[in-house]
């Protein structure tokens, strides 16, 4: 392998990439000698069916299940190595098998090596095929020329031979007869070439626009397939564009219907919690009422100045429901929960210290 000389080797950096470079060389030769020896080893398998010895009872099967590979790759690794050649293969095995294989339906040789000189590393598949389908049909095309050629050339022969006869049958004829016959003869000829010269251009001509014309029609399909793709990757892009709001629209409406739910449930809550606490007012009035009775208050003064007391403690009592009822629906109700709770504490309580100082 050749090692190149590069600019920049006076730096660390240079030398450094200049060794990689060599790295990578010394390996692509790897991976063509590789290829070669698959191709080479394959090849030598399958004539030689060396894979009975190793119990398979085919190619196939030793293909599929000893190396890993579908009978048809291996089929393609075997005909390219017959076709092309260890040399062919060897120049152009970073092309890969599929393009190799593709090369070596190229039929006549001259084209195959022309093709091998394009820049099959920079085309896709498609294009590769495109170029051996080409190759393939410039070359019927070349023989059926040199058949018509051919059938062109037996007709001049017939009809030469044709006028050679009518000479040799005119030589009891007199002279200016000879004559005659000669001329027509070469005329004959020489019209009969003509003609056919004339019709081998005309179908020459014929064969230029029908091979214009598929080339035409194969690059309107690959245009059509292409634009189909593209189709396809838009529709598959709008379907998951679609898709997507779908999901969001979904995660919305399931977002406001519990959101809604758990409104409502606050709200019920909310009312059996007033309810509750409507029901305390009136036990605790009832209650309020029968101990005034208990206490048969004398002085009007007195039970005055306790309604005052009681009409206070019913306005605190009910300023601090309907805060709690605010910080629930403002959406804090653990922090509602957590006052509701100190309030029932503080009452009961109080109701607890009041019965107790009766009672003593």
């Amino acid at each position: 392998m050749e090692q190149l000389i590069f600019r920049g080797m006076e730096t660390e950096e240079g030398r450094q990439a200049a060794a990689l470079h060599n790295s990578i060389m010394a390996a692509k030769l790897a991976v063509s000698n590789a290829l070669l020896d698959f191709c080479r080893g394959l090849k030598a398998m399958r004539d030689g069916k060396g894979y009975k010895a190793l119990g398979f009872e085919s190619f196939e099967e030793y293909s599929v299940n000893a190396v890993g590979i579908k009978y048809r790759m291996a089929a393609n690794y075997i005909s390219a190595y017959e076709a092309l050649g260890e040399k062919m293969i060897a120049e152009n095995a970073d092309i890969g098998i599929t393009k190799l294989a593709l090369l070596a339906q190229i039929s006549d040789p001259e084209e195959r090596e022309e093709a091998a000189r394009e820049n099959l590393n920079g085309m896709t598949v498609a294009e590769v095929k495109s170029l051996v389908a080409e190759k393939n049909s410039l070359q019927e095309q070349l023989s059926f020329l040199g058949s018509e050629n051919e059938k062109l050339k037996n007709a001049m022969a017939e009809q030469a031979a044709k006028a050679d006869t009518a000479t040799v049958e005119a030589t009891v004829l007199p002279a200016d007869i000879e004559e005659i016959v000669a001329k027509a003869k070469a005329e004959g000829a020489a019209q009969a070439a003509e003609e056919a010269a004339k019709n081998a251009e005309k179908e020459k001509e014929q064969l230029r626009k029908r091979l214009e014309e598929q080339q035409r029609a194969a690059k309107e399909a690959e245009e059509k397939l292409e634009k189909a793709k593209a189709d396809a990757k838009k529709k598959e892009k709008k379907l998951e564009e679609q898709k997507l709001a779908a999901v969001a629209e979904a995660k919305k409406q399931a977002a406001a219907e519990a959101a809604d739910k758990a409104k409502r449930e606050a709200e019920k809550k909310v009312a059996g919690e007033l309810e509750a606490a409507k029901a305390a007012e009136q036990a605790a009035k009832a209650r309020a009422e029968e101990v005034l009775k208990r206490l048969e208050v004398q002085s009007n003064a007195e039970t005055v100045k306790f309604g005052l007391y009681m009409e206070q403690l019913q306005q605190a009592v009910n300023g601090m429901s309907e805060q709690i009822g605010a910080l629930r629906e403002g959406g804090k109700a653990e922090q509602a929960e957590k006052l509701a709770a100190v309030m029932q504490k503080i009452l009961r309580i109080k109701l607890e210290e009041s019965e107790g100082g009766k009672k003593e």
